[in-house]
């Protein structure tokens, strides 16, 4: 079947306006890269410096201060029977979220595509999707996309291609003679749009979401570059000390020599008088330095980031860590505003993704959340603290998952972890079992730790002996009562020599 009215309809609309962010989000890249020149910058530029302003990069500090706050560690799911922690290891989640966030902060939006995974593909598959190429149309009820659409990159001499995703069936189009046609259709009857939209920095009204670097930062970073002209304009002609000579024409001065020389000589004229030298005084860059730390100041107000992140603050008297603690308070509420509105969208992934595996959300999912980082970022030792006194005082479990989280183990960790604790439990069964041994039947005497090291002693003092002797160390593990032993990576101790040697 081919392309019916109503999703021709919605490509020509979704086509439309992405053409129309595109433009824009170009824009927020040469911001971001550092690569946007200032408009207009004034009249005491010379026609030859004006192509010359130098680069700033404090649009991409901006994004990225926010962006490495936020970091993604996978979903809690309290029955561990979804598989959610192998949808975000095997699709490298705990790196590949930091792409989108990327996107989402610098353009406003991106988005997440939940698909089925190719030969030798994590399945399902989660990919990342740029606002440069995807873009969707929101629902305002339910805040997910009702329809959304991927153009591909076009390559030469092939036509372009690209995917329609609707709430029950997947279409690829390509266009011929400048009209969109069906190529293939996947009916999957999911009913929902298998792409998700992260929105940053969303109100009621625009549901889209908002860039990081919107028109008062763009104006201001135009600005700051203007100022950097300035000085490179000031070291350019006003860096060598300046001279102004009285009563000599100017063929007379050799004008290198004049400025480049520590002095100069000059012959006095038929009348016998000696020429007026006056030394004018240099023109500091102190005036731009302070513009500088103005606009920085400007800035730290409009973004929340802290002004000694753009690197214009005195260094001679550094701050306190109590200091930079209290200006990072705001950027770090910044944070923790973002975990919660990609949050949603995050959560959304993980019910496409067990809907992909399992054909059906099942009622555990209502339990599950999404885990993130501190944005705060405490020390380690900070950190460690907190959980020690929450344990202490019954709060906590010593090794619930939320324990664990709140040190910020990864999930590897915390299976390490957990795997150490299984073989220190086994190995404390094998010396309950050493300990009854040695122990009286029915004895109603407690055995004391004191009592308890002695008997280990005293069976390693055998094993010791046994080896010695040529016992292999296994059997004699065995026989002195510490069955199962292991020898550290797989090495056997061992004394004996050959009588020949």
């Amino acid at each position: 079947m081919g392309l019916s009215s109503e999703e021709h309809g919605l490509i020509a609309q979704m086509e439309s306006q992405l053409s129309k962010y595109v433009k824009k989000n170009k824009q927020k890249t040469t911001y971001y890269e550092g690569d946007a020149k200032p408009h207009n910058v004034g009249f005491s530029v010379p026609p030859l410096m004006r192509d010359q302003a130098p680069r700033m990069g404090w649009a991409g500090t901006i994004v990225d201060a926010l962006e490495e706050r936020i970091q993604l560690l996978g979903w809690h799911d309290p029955s561990g029977e979804l598989g959610l922690d192998a949808v975000f290891n095997q699709n490298l989640l705990e790196v590949e979220s930091g792409l989108i966030h990327l996107d989402s902060l610098m353009y406003g939006i991106g988005f997440v595509k939940i698909g089925v995974g190719g030969e030798g593909e994590p399945d399902p598959l989660v990919t990342m999707e740029s606002a440069m190429h995807t873009t969707g149309i929101m629902d305002h009820r339910t805040r997910l996309l009702s329809s959304a659409i991927t153009l591909d990159p076009i390559e030469k001499g092939s036509d372009q291609t690209g995917a329609l995703y609707l709430k029950n069936a997947t279409v690829r189009i390509v266009k011929r003679d400048h009209d969109w046609v069906e190529e293939s259709r996947d009916t999957h009857h999911l009913g929902r749009i298998p792409v998700v939209a992260l929105p940053n920095r969303t109100s009621a009204s625009v549901i889209g979401g908002h860039s990081e670097i919107s028109a008062p930062v763009r104006d201001l970073v135009d600005e700051a570059s203007r100022v950097l002209l300035a000085m490179a304009v000031n070291r350019e002609f006003f860096s060598m000390p300046q001279r102004l000579v009285l009563g000599v024409k100017p063929e007379d001065i050799d004008g290198w020599q004049a400025v480049m020389s520590s002095f100069f000589t000059i012959e006095p004229d038929a009348k016998g008088a000696l020429p007026q030298v006056v030394d004018l005084k240099q023109v500091s860059p102190g005036p731009h330095i302070d513009q500088l730390k103005a606009l920085a100041s400007q800035l730290a107000t409009v973004t929340g980031v802290p002004d000694a992140y753009f690197g214009v603050t005195p260094t001679a008297n550094p701050s306190s860590a109590d200091a930079i603690r209290a200006s990072e308070v705001r950027l770090i509420k910044k944070a923790e505003r973002r975990c919660q509105m990609f949050g949603r969208g995050w959560l959304e992934v993980a019910r496409l993704a067990v809907l992909f595996a399992k054909g059906a959300v099942p009622e555990e999912f209502a339990d599950v959340s999404v885990w993130w980082a501190d944005p705060a970022t405490p020390t380690q030792a900070a950190r460690a603290d907190e959980v020690a006194k929450l344990v202490g005082a019954g709060i906590l479990p010593p090794r619930s998952e939320e324990t664990y989280s709140r040190i910020n183990l990864t999930r590897a960790q915390q299976d390490q972890v957990e795997a150490d604790w299984e073989r220190a439990k086994n190995f404390g069964d094998m010396l309950g079992d050493v300990i009854d041994h040695e122990a009286p039947p029915n004895s109603p005497v407690a055995v004391s730790d004191e009592q308890v090291e002695e008997a280990i002693k005293d069976k390693a003092n055998a094993l010791g002996v046994l080896i010695r002797a040529g016992v292999d160390p296994r059997e004699a593990a065995d026989r002195v009562g510490l069955p199962g032993l292991v020898f550290s990576h797989g090495l056997m101790p061992t004394t004996l020599k050959r009588t020949d040697e």
